[in-house]
């Protein structure tokens, strides 16, 4: 896989800018804390970037895990049935 650290999003030889990243942690979208970012870019054609993501680091890790283990704590107890219908209803991105 092909990645560059980047400080701002690179644009080789397209006109659309290559969308941007974030880390989901505890029900929000948030840069990661080193600030960083990397591009992913497509193997089979090198010029075509597929994304920015997020350089993230141990601070990032640590805050995702326990934001769920707080999440499970209240998921655990509702009922198997509800937490499907709510599955269910979440928008595709």
């Amino acid at each position: 896989m092909a990645t560059d650290t980047l400080t701002s999003p690179a644009m080789l030889g397209s006109t659309a800018a290559p969308k941007v990243y974030k880390n989901f942690i505890d029900g929000e979208w948030v840069e990661s804390s080193t600030g960083e970012t990397f591009e992913n870019r497509n193997p089979a054609d090198t010029r075509d970037v597929v994304g920015i993501f997020q350089k993230s680091a141990k601070a990032d890790v640590d805050a995702a895990v326990e934001a769920a283990r707080n999440a499970f704590a209240k998921w655990r107890l509702v009922p198997a049935p509800r937490r499907w219908s709510a599955r269910k209803n979440i928008p595709a991105t």
